[in-house]
This record gives structure tokens, C-alpha cells and sequence, in this order.
């Protein structure tokens, strides 16, 4: 009988955790297709908080796949979706659910190198080169054999810049004989923003539509002003080490592109750390 563990990278709390996510690990629960086990990690690198769970979810029996679930993502109909992704009876395959950018195309989180994003409207089980984190189930098997670091961030074909770690995951298992795939047939729900096109991490997407429109508390625009800062502060962290590395590797072209990036991501940090000196500013 297949069962399921759900793990959960989040960032920095389990606040972060939306309450359509903790509805679909319940329906999941009382339907008997997941363990009671649902494992959430906290911290600033998603890349090592995803490690940690699936490290995590080895030290238990009793399971057959892994659900990832993002904190962000729900399915709206947890049990029927589970079984239909189970049903597909293979080792790697995701849910459809859009990423977003600010000015651009709604595209799946999933896609084929010579074709790009699966668009919204697809149907059926595609095989795709990568497809996000967010809705991901995975054999144990296949856990086995990838292991011991399966998330990781890789460099692309001109090593000038690096993958998110669940693409790099999909490059790791494709190198290692594994097909992925996308089921557009369960359509996962992604309710909070892209941190590249919102600027912010951690702003749900009722926050965001409140800061296109309707005129926010100072209360509320520190709080996302200071996810906006966390981000960015993040960013330049996550930066500064890659620089660190690939200096180390002797790698001067990668370190030259990180630098571009350090330097946008320092400007971005300073606007935020203006706004907010404007926001406590007295009254004139």
C-alpha cells in the first residue's frame, strides 16, 4: 500500500505556512493516504531546509513517497489529487501550479529546455527536463538512489549563473537515469508571489493585491517593507558565499556574474532601507 510523508521547507518561522497548505495536509491525513508525520523545516536556505527533511523522513518507516509541499501550495481536492499523482506509478512527478512575474506570462512552475514553460492550460502527464518543489512526489526508492544531497543548486551550461535547487535536483536524477514529469491534471494552487516580480518574500497575495490598490497602515507597509528587506538581505548572503566558492574554484566568470547580481540586489537593499527611514520619519 502506498503511503506518503509530507515535508515543508519554510522560511525563517511556521508562520509562513498558509492555512490552505495545513488543510490539504489534514484532508490528506483523515484520508488515510498520509502518515501522521508531517515534517516542516524553518530556516533562510531552502536548498539545506529540503535536504533536512528528506534526511529527516528517512529516520521513519513505513512510507513509500514523499509529498514536498511548499508552505505557499494547496490542492483542491488533497486526496483525489495524491491518488491520481500515485496512480501515474512513477518515481518523479509534480503537480502543475503557476509561477508568477510582474509584467509577464502566468507559466507553470515545469519545463522542456527546447520549449520553455508549460503553459496553464495543458492537460494530461507531460515528461518535462524540470519542474518545481512546490508540488513534488517522490519514491523512496528514488530517494534512496539520489541521495545524500538532493537539492542543490547547479551550474548552468556556461557556469554563469546557477539553478534553483529543485531544478538542480532534476538534473542530478535525469543524470542519474530518471525521468521527470509534469501532471497538469492536478492543478495546485500557488497563493503567494514570486520574491523576483513582488520584491518581497513572504507576502501573501492578498497583501500584494492591498499594495497595488487600497492604502495600507503604516503598520502594514513596515511589515512588508521588512519582508522586502529580509529578502534582499538574504539574497546578498546567499551571494557573498557562491562569490566565496567560486573564487576558491578559481572560477572568474562565474564570480563576475555573481558580482552583477550582488550589486543589484545591495541597490535594491538600500531603497528598502530608505523607505523605511521615510516610513519613521516625523511628520512634517
Amino acid at each position: 500500500m502506498n503511503r506518503i510523508i509530507i515535508t515543508t521547507p519554510v522560511y525563517r518561522s511556521e508562520d509562513a505556512i498558509v492555512p490552505e497548505c495545513r488543510a490539504t495536509v489534514n484532508a490528506l491525513r483523515d484520508a488515510g493516504v498520509a502518515m501522521a508525520e508531517w515534517l516542516i523545516q524553518p530556516g533562510p536556505l531552502v536548498f539545506d531546509n529540503r535536504n533536512r527533511l528528506v534526511r529527516h523522513a528517512l529516520t521513519f518507516d513505513g512510507w513509500t513517497h514523499m509529498l514536498c509541499l511548499d508552505a505557499d501550495v494547496s490542492l483542491p481536492d488533497p486526496a483525489t489529487d495524491i491518488g491520481r499523482l500515485l496512480a501515474r506509478g512513477v518515481d518523479i512527478v509534480g503537480g502543475a501550479y503557476q509561477m508568477r512575474y510582474e509584467g509577464g506570462p502566468h507559466v507553470i512552475c515545469a519545463a522542456r529546455l527546447d520549449r520553455g514553460h508549460v503553459a496553464p492550460t495543458s492537460t494530461g502527464i507531460h515528461s518535462v527536463d524540470w519542474v518545481g518543489g512546490g508540488c513534488l512526489l517522490l519514491s523512496r526508492r528514488a530517494i534512496d538512489k539520489l541521495g545524500p544531497l538532493w537539492f542543490r543548486h547547479e551550474f548552468n551550461a556556461t557556469r554563469t549563473d546557477q539553478t534553483p535547487e529543485d531544478v538542480g535536483f532534476c538534473q542530478h536524477a535525469r543524470a542519474n537515469g530518471y525521468m521527470i514529469w509534469l501532471d497538469c491534471d492536478v492543478k495546485a494552487t500557488h497563493h503567494q508571489l514570486n520574491a523576483w516580480s513582488a520584491g518581497v518574500a513572504g507576502i501573501t497575495t492578498n497583501q500584494a493585491r492591498c499594495s497595488m490598490g487600497a492604502e495600507l497602515s503604516k503598520e502594514t507597509k513596515s511589515e512588508i517593507i521588512n519582508g522586502n528587506l529580509t529578502a534582499c538581505r538574504q539574497q546578498i548572503y546567499d551571494i557573498t558565499i557562491n562569490i566565496e566558492v567560486n573564487t576558491i574554484a578559481g572560477d572568474a566568470h562565474a564570480v563576475e556574474k555573481l558580482k552583477t547580481n550582488l550589486a543589484m540586489w545591495m541597490k535594491k537593499r538600500d531603497a528598502f532601507e530608505q523607505k523605511l527611514r521615510e516610513l519613521d520619519a516625523p511628520a512634517q
